[in-house]
C-alpha cells in the first residue's frame, strides 16, 4: 500500500533507496551503541537488514506493479479507439474505464461551449458530487475558457490556454487551488490534472 501511495505521488524509486539506506543507517548506528553483547548487536543488526530489504522489494514492486498496470490500460483504450474511433460513445466509455485505476477517483470530460464555457460532455466517480458541493459553497469557476491564461485558477482553465497538461500535485500544498481544498477532500479528492485534446484539423 505504501508503495502504491508512493508511485501515484511521483515519489522514485532512487528516492526510496536513498532514503530506506539513510534509515538504516541510522539504526545500525542506535545498535552499535547499544549496551549489549556483540553477538547479539550483530544478530539484531542482521534482522533489521532483512526486514528493511523486504520492505524495499516490497515498496518497488508495489511501484512497478502501479505503473504496469496504467501502461496495460493505455495500451487496451488505444486498441480500443483506434478500433472503434473517438466518437462520444467511445470517449464514455475510456472515462469511465479511467475510473477503475488506482488513485483515480472522478474523472470528467468536456469541451468549449458556444459561449466558451466548459461543458462537462460525461463523468464518472465523484466528479458530480464534487461539483455539486461547490456549487453549494459557491466556489463554482464559470470562467469562459477564452479568457483563460496561465494565471487562470483551475487546472481546466489553464490546461485550456496552454494546450497541454497542468497538475495539481496536491490540495493541500498548492496555494492557487487552495480555496478548493477543503471540498475535494469532503469527496475524497487529493490532486487533480487538466489535458487538453486537439482534434486534428
Amino acid at each position: 500500500q505504501v508503495g502504491r501511495i508512493h508511485a501515484l505521488v511521483g515519489v522514485a524509486p532512487s528516492l526510496l533507496i536513498q532514503a530506506m539506506g539513510i534509515y538504516q543507517q541510522n539504526l545500525v548506528d542506535r545498535i552499535i551503541a547499544m549496551p549489549a553483547r556483540v553477538a547479539d548487536r550483530a544478530s539484531l543488526v542482521q534482522a533489521i537488514n532483512i526486514r528493511l530489504e523486504q520492505e524495499l522489494r516490497a515498496q518497488i514492486d508495489a511501484f512497478d506493479g502501479l505503473q504496469a498496470s496504467y501502461l496495460q490500460w493505455l495500451g487496451r483504450m488505444a486498441e480500443h479507439l483506434a478500433l472503434h474511433g473517438a466518437h462520444a460513445t467511445e470517449i464514455a466509455a475510456v472515462v469511465d474505464g479511467l475510473i477503475e485505476l488506482p488513485g483515480i477517483v472522478a474523472v470528467a470530460w468536456g469541451r468549449p461551449s458556444n459561449d466558451g464555457r466548459e461543458t462537462v460532455l460525461c463523468a464518472s466517480g465523484r466528479f458530480d458530487a464534487y461539483v455539486e458541493a461547490l456549487r453549494k459553497a459557491d466556489l463554482h469557476t464559470d470562467l469562459p475558457l477564452r479568457e483563460a491564461n496561465e494565471h487562470s485558477p483551475s487546472t481546466v482553465a489553464r490546461a485550456w490556454s496552454s494546450r497541454g497538461v497542468v497538475i495539481n500535485s496536491s490540495y493541500t500544498h498548492d496555494r492557487q487551488h487552495a480555496r478548493w481544498r477543503d471540498i475535494a477532500w469532503s469527496v475524497g479528492i487529493r490532486s487533480s490534472a487538466a489535458l487538453a485534446v486537439l482534434s486534428a484539423g
